[in-house]
């Protein structure tokens, strides 16, 4: 029996990445029966000119394409409509700026043939000083990940963005309360408590091209830090509660940094050049205190 992919991606004013995204998509659908859905959160900067000029130029590649308007309320609202309009067995879930990459033209299929839900690895595309350190600070976030998979709660595992359609009819698709944080994670977390098989991928690669600059990954774990306190309804704090107490226990590392010594030991694993070294415990500083600021405003915007 021929599966059916749906790629959902969510999108909101990514002019500059929007088209390598798309152009990721046809490594799947070149091989595999494929449905291209974008939902977009009203963008203004000509984004939905680039996806319908690709969607007419390669329709012929999948099996359907929809451009999805939603109205911008949050990116779990996105992909709850994007998983509405679906038809897929498979859904693989990216937004603006992630590219799939040729390892689920070689791996996917394989790689469900024992799990329901499947986090792949991030590599970060380093166009600067700060997207290059956030890359290496990334692989030695996941190396702790890995040798801590079964002895943490769900919540602090990698966050799943492939899923077996039957897990989100479980779930009853995407929570849409969220606005800056924890959809992915809330997903991931329920999905396995409600017992169906997670594997975190050594072999299927997403490719995120962030904003370079280091306020760039200021702004963006700010708004998660106050997503945190303000944008999780009861039941995703309940869900992601290994997760908050985790980040919690981690600010201590801001004044006393007893946590840096897990980082050490495992970027050396990875690392060997002392400036990458520096550079990597100085981004966990900066992401740690961001995340701070910001969980400490959303509490008094509650």
């Amino acid at each position: 029996m021929t599966r059916l992919y749906s790629i959902v991606i969510s999108t909101k004013n990514n002019r500059s990445t929007i088209k390598f995204v798309l152009k990721s998509t046809l490594l799947l659908a070149e091989v595999h029966s494929t449905e291209l859905i974008v939902v977009d959160g009203q963008s203004t900067d000509g984004t939905v000119d680039i996806i319908r000029a690709f969607m007419q130029q390669h329709k012929a590649k999948y099996m359907e394409t929809q451009i999805i308007q939603d109205p911008g309320i949050s990116l779990s609202y996105s992909r709850h409509i994007g998983y509405k309009h679906s038809r897929g067995d498979i859904l693989i879930f990216l937004d603006g700026d992630i590219l799939i990459t040729a390892s689920f033209r070689q791996y996917l299929q394989q790689e469900l043939n024992d799990s329901d839900l499947i986090a792949p690895l991030y590599e970060i595309l380093p166009l600067d000083k700060a997207t290059k350190t956030f890359a290496h600070f990334a692989k030695v976030v996941i190396n702790i990940q890995n040798k801590s998979n079964r002895l943490f709660d769900p919540s602090i595992l990698t966050q799943a963005r492939i899923y077996r359609r039957h897990v989100l009819e479980k779930i009853g698709g995407y929570p849409p309360f969220s606005k800056f944080y924890g959809e992915d994670r809330i997903m991931t977390a329920l999905a396995i408590r409600l017992g169906f098989r997670y594997k975190l991928s050594q072999r299927l690669k997403l490719i995120k091209i962030d904003d370079p600059g280091f306020m760039a990954y200021w702004k963006k774990h700010y708004r998660y830090g106050c997503g945190i306190s303000r944008d999780l309804s009861k039941l995703g704090k309940q869900l992601l509660r290994g997760y908050i107490i985790a980040r919690n226990i981690s600010y201590i590392n801001l004044i006393l940094p007893i946590f840096t010594l897990f980082y050490i030991i495992n970027i050396n694993q990875i690392q060997r050049s002392t400036k990458s070294f520096l550079n990597i415990i100085l981004m966990k500083y900066l992401v740690d205190l961001s995340m701070l600021v910001g969980n400490i405003k959303g509490l008094f915007e509650k």
